[in-house]
């Protein structure tokens, strides 16, 4: 209880915060460079922004959660929730499946939905489930916060401490791909090509997370 009482508050309000942190995935410069690299298709580019706004959004608490700093969480969940309302229409119905891809995601959304939507649907009726976006954000942002703590201790229990920062980055990478590309092992590109695509997505990772530290650090 006196830790919490005592412990530092943060510099910034949440808005501030979440002003600095959409000024990031909200870079056209930046996404653009990545929508060139790595050629992506329409579908591709909605996800891309999907994905990496959800990445900026749920990196300071997974952060926060695992290297001990707990005493930011409520202001961070704050910040979270401002978040998620800047998507205009999140009223609307949306397919699942033309925003989320992954197998991992679609076995674990139908326990997500019914017990905090109060939405029932099975598992192999998940990529057609109609949905508003509004759900969708908070459902796929609570398994991307989970996985972002999950990699880090993957990471920290594989590797030294000088390894970590680089594998953990190559990791965020790989997620950000199997989010973003269904095309993601293609057997039509080289093996030269598949590494190059790998490389480029930890750049995208590397690049966010050093804008996001940026802003969390100011904390």
């Amino acid at each position: 209880m006196f830790e919490n009482l005592f412990a530092p508050k943060p510099r910034l309000a949440p808005e501030e915060f979440v002003s600095k942190l959409l000024s990031i995935c909200c870079d056209a410069d930046m996404n653009g460079t990545y929508y060139n690299l790595l050629r992506l298709t329409e579908p591709q580019r909605k996800r891309y922004v999907f994905s990496t706004f959800l990445f900026t959004a749920t990196l300071p608490s997974s952060r926060a959660a695992s290297s001990g700093k707990k005493n930011l969480l409520p202001f961070l969940g704050s910040a979270y929730g401002q978040m998620l309302n800047v998507w205009k229409d999140k009223d609307s119905f949306v397919r699942l499946g033309d925003w989320v891809i992954t197998d991992g995601e679609y076995i674990r959304l139908p326990e997500i939905l019914e017990k905090l939507f109060q939405q029932k649907v099975s598992i192999k009726d998940i990529e057609n489930h109609k949905i508003q976006f509004g759900t969708l954000l908070q459902a796929v942002g609570l398994i991307r916060y989970d996985q972002q703590i999950e990699d880090v201790k993957e990471i920290a229990e594989s590797y030294p401490p000088d390894q970590q920062r680089e594998n953990l980055l190559m990791k965020y990478g790989t997620q950000l791909q199997s989010y973003i590309c269904e095309d993601m092992f293609c057997p039509e590109r080289s093996r030269e090509e598949l590494f190059s695509r790998a490389m480029i997505f930890a750049s995208l990772a590397e690049t966010y997370c050093k804008r996001i530290s940026k802003v969390f650090d100011i904390l």
